[in-house]
């Protein structure tokens, strides 16, 4: 009898390399330590030191060792809170971009994610489990300000500007991190883009009507009327109104046969409301929520329907 003994796990990567996102635009990719009991992926969001500051970047190789003396890679800061993930099917196209165009590989990176994912990080601090001993009074004046609820660094700055200078403070608070007596958590600033709204126009008669209509009025003053009617009736009964628009070179001509009665846009009638995505791609778009991004969907949709059966 043959046993067959399974394969071991895949080890844990020990560097990795980030574009990272600087003042600056660089070509140059950066190479950090990953800490112990932390596991990454390629495309994961990361906070990294960055000489003195805390910058942005995103895992664009994993690694076993790194490009130079280990001793002198530094490691990666703690996770970031919900951090954003680059899906794996849109690495190779984000390298492609960077190589072919020769261009900065956090501009190329950060096209594939999330609104707002590329926004300066914000810092929150709390206070740390160590005991406090031999403060200096800035460092006391931090440290009783703290609680085990974080608070962003800048607010606790500024509440603090009386007693302790804004260059002060940066000084003081590193060393309550150093020492353990304070906590630093990393998060991403929301989503600042909008979701886009399109205006959706369908006929309001029938597409034989409509083509009737279209004969009685051809001519030259009617014929961009003439001819959004004639692309709404190819389109099977419905398009969007800027599509229209620029087929009738101007939004007036749909204006004109919306006030006719012979187009209306779709919701002013019964609510009627159209899905401009077909089924497999809004399963695309669902798989790619997270949790709570899918809860907050799912409760703007429960509140639209509540206000449509209130209306």
């Amino acid at each position: 009898m043959t046993s067959h003994s399974s394969s071991p796990p895949a080890a844990r990567a020990r560097y990795v390399k980030v574009a990272v996102n600087a003042a600056r635009a660089t070509n140059l990719t950066f190479s950090y330590s990953v800490p112990p009991g932390r596991t990454v992926v390629a495309g994961e969001v990361v906070h990294v030191p960055w000489g003195v500051r805390t910058l942005q970047g995103v895992i664009v190789e994993m690694m076993d060792t790194p490009g130079y003396d280990p001793d002198e890679v530094r490691p990666l800061e703690p996770p970031i809170d919900a951090a954003p993930c680059i899906p794996p099917d849109r690495l190779p196209l984000a390298a492609w971009l960077q190589q072919y165009y020769l261009a900065p590989p956090w501009e190329s990176y950060a096209l594939f994610l999330p609104p707002g994912a590329g926004e300066r990080p914000r810092i929150a601090i709390s206070r740390g489990r160590s005991a406090p001993s031999a403060l200096s009074e800035r460092q006391q004046a931090i440290y009783d300000a703290l609680t085990d609820v974080p608070v962003d660094s800048e607010e606790l700055k500024a509440d603090l500007v009386a007693t302790v200078t804004a260059r002060g403070f940066d000084a003081a608070l590193a060393v309550l991190i150093r020492r353990g007596l304070a906590d630093r958590h990393y998060t991403l600033a929301p989503a600042r883009a909008r979701p886009r709204v399109v205006e959706v126009v369908r006929l309001a008669v029938p597409s034989t009507q409509a083509r009737e209509f279209a004969d009685a009025i051809e001519g030259r003053r009617s014929s961009r009327r003439v001819r959004a009617l004639r692309m709404l009736v190819a389109a099977g009964g419905r398009a969007s109104f800027m599509a229209l628009a620029r087929e009738a070179r101007g939004a007036p001509a749909v204006e004109t046969l919306i006030a006719d009665g012979v187009l209306a846009r779709v919701g002013e009638r019964n609510d009627e409301v159209q899905l401009l995505l077909d089924e497999p791609a809004v399963a695309r778009l669902i798989r790619q929520l997270s949790r709570g991004q899918a809860e907050q969907a799912a409760a703007a949709i429960l509140e639209r329907l509540a206000d449509l059966v209130d209306g």
